[in-house]
This record gives C-alpha cells, structure tokens and sequence, in this order.
C-alpha cells in the first residue's frame, strides 16, 4: 500500500470572472472547490493509474471536511488527523476578458505539539504501508525535523520513504532513498542524468521540439520537475535496483488553456531504449489526459526518429508528415 502525506493541504476555489471592476461589483460566473496537495495529487494519479493509495495529512474545521470529501467522492481513499486550526483555503481568480490568471495562496493553519503527535501515532499504527511519499510545505508549528522523524518510523516497517520535493528539506531527504520532483536544479540529479548523459542526440532533440540542446541549465531542470499540476500530466520509471533510485525515462502531456487538448513528450535514456519503457509510460499518461476530459492530444517528432514513431503506431496515433519541414505529427483523438 502506498501512504502519501500532505501535512499542510489546501482547499483551492477556482473562481472565474469576466472581468475585474475596481470599487465595483465583480460577479462569478463559475467557482470549483478542489482538494490541493503535493502529497494528494500523487494519491490522485495512483487511483487513476489503478493503485492502491491511502491519503495523509492534517485538516480543520470546515474547509477540511469539505476537501476529505471531495477526495472521498473522486475515489481517493483518505485518513486525515482532525486538528483544531481551519484548513487553509487558496483563490485561484481566472480573469476571462484578459486571459489572465491569479493564484492568492493562504499560509495555513497553526499545529500544536499535542497534534503532530497524535499524526505520528496514527502513522506508526499502520501496518500494510509499502511506500511512504511526503510532499509538500510545512503549516505553521511544526520542524522540518518532522520529515526524518516520518521517514525513520517507515524505515522501521521496511517500506521505502520517498521525500518527494516540495519543501522537504535536503538533509531530510539524506534518511531515505528519494524521488526528487522540486523546484531546483540540486534536487534533480536522477533528471539531470537522463537528459545530460547517455542520451541518443534524437530523443533530446525531440524532447525539446527539434531545438539543439546539450545540457539543461537550472531554471531548466526547475521547469521539468515542478510541474502545474493542473495543466500537465507526467510520469517517470524508475530503476528500483539501484542505489540512487535511478531515472529511467520520463513522459509528459502539457495542456492548453482549454483543457481539452495537449502536447506530449518523451525521453527514455539510451542503456533502456527498445524495452518499452517509452510507451509504458506516454499510454499510461494518455489514459489520465482521456479520464481528465482531454479530446486530443498531439506531438512533433522528428522525421529521423522511426522508434519513436513506430511507439505513436502502437498507441493509436494518426501519423501526419508536414510536406515543407519533413517532421511528423502524431495526433490521437478521444470520444467524448
């Protein structure tokens, strides 16, 4: 069983207006409630990929009731520690004349001792835990000392704790083998060495639509591993066997703003090419874009990568050759 915690999650409103009017009535066209969370989108993408997850973390008041239930009615199976504070709650405003966007985030809720520690104890209660994921910031009240001490108490299980960015602090991460997703190029070594080395000139190429790159720069490698988890899907393999949790492939689907078509990409290292790890991993993010209400989804590849193209055959792709550059497009289309 895999364990996720989200120890200061959120209740994001995504409000749509037509347009802001200052010193005037402003009026809501749409407003969605969603469960936010690093450590709850992953619980969210192990239900869609038919795992089995269990959901933890803090919530308050009435705004953590309503975000366990919106969890609760997506399929994701949720046993949060109930706390005095109010879960925090995030306004994510859509402004629609001007097309723009903005994100007003809340700093969350105050724990006290006597709660982190009765969480502590509903984690060393359980018994089936395989994977334990912590992801995310920290509320006010609590020590970063709080992930070593999580990680200590799945190591004593025999699971694997797998810090998974956020703002879990590196030397926390020191305790367990990890799988970094943050926003900084240090925290990215399993990444970095998948596009830096060895990987054949084609697929990196192709990764970044045909432009001539040799080597990511950190505001690059922060961009492919923190992710908008609203408008992107990706997922990576891993190499269990090894040391550092080795990054074998990764494949990803970035969506428009209508939500409802997307780019995809991929890059498999060249030692794991030609065992399927490419399409493994672009169908299982094609089977979320479909169950997310994504119509479409479509990718340039250049004319010199037949495995590539031969992998888009196998999925389904219509195949389109652009008769001025010679480079492929591969579309796949879903019923709605």
């Amino acid at each position: 069983m895999i364990y996720t915690v989200t120890l200061n999650p959120a209740l994001d409103r995504s409000v749509v207006v037509d347009q802001l009017l200052s010193e005037d009535t402003t009026r809501i066209l749409s407003e969605t409630p969603y469960a936010a969370g690093k450590g709850i989108n992953v619980s969210r993408v192990i239900r869609e990929l038919g795992g089995h997850g269990v959901a933890l973390g803090l919530i308050g008041g009435y705004e953590g009731l309503q975000l366990e239930g919106l969890l609760i009615n997506a399929g994701v199976t949720a046993d949060f520690t109930r706390i005095s504070g109010e879960t925090r709650t995030n306004i994510i405003l859509r402004e629609q004349s001007k097309d723009r966007q903005y994100a007003i985030s809340a700093t969350g809720l105050e724990v006290h001792a006597t709660e982190i520690g009765l969480f502590y104890q509903n984690v060393n209660r359980i018994q089936n835990m395989d994977y334990l994921i912590l992801s995310g910031s920290l509320p006010r009240g609590l020590s970063p000392n709080i992930y070593g001490q999580l990680i200590l108490t799945g190591k004593k299980k025999g699971d694997r704790s797998l810090p998974g960015g956020g703002r879990v602090p590196y030397d926390q991460r020191g305790w367990a083998p990890c799988f970094y997703p943050p926003g900084k190029a240090r925290g990215c070594p399993a990444f970095h060495s998948v596009v830096q080395g060895p990987v054949a000139h084609d697929d990196l190429s192709a990764f970044f639509w045909g432009t001539q790159v040799k080597e990511l720069n950190p505001e690059m490698l922060a961009r492919f591993t923190q992710i908008d988890y609203d408008r992107e899907i990706a997922l990576v393999a891993i190499d269990e066997d090894s040391d550092t949790d080795r990054l074998l492939g990764v494949a990803r689907i970035i969506g428009e703003p209508d939500g409802q078509t997307g780019e995809f990409a991929v890059v498999v290292g060249d030692a794991w090419q030609s065992r399927g790890i490419g399409s493994n991993l672009l169908g299982k993010c094609l089977s979320i874009a479909e169950k997310q209400g994504y119509t479409m989804v479509l990718g340039v590849v250049l004319k010199e990568n037949q495995n590539m193209l031969a992998m888009g055959k196998k999925l389904g792709f219509d195949i389109r050759r652009d008769a001025e550059g010679g480079d492929n497009e591969l579309v796949i289309h879903f019923e709605v």
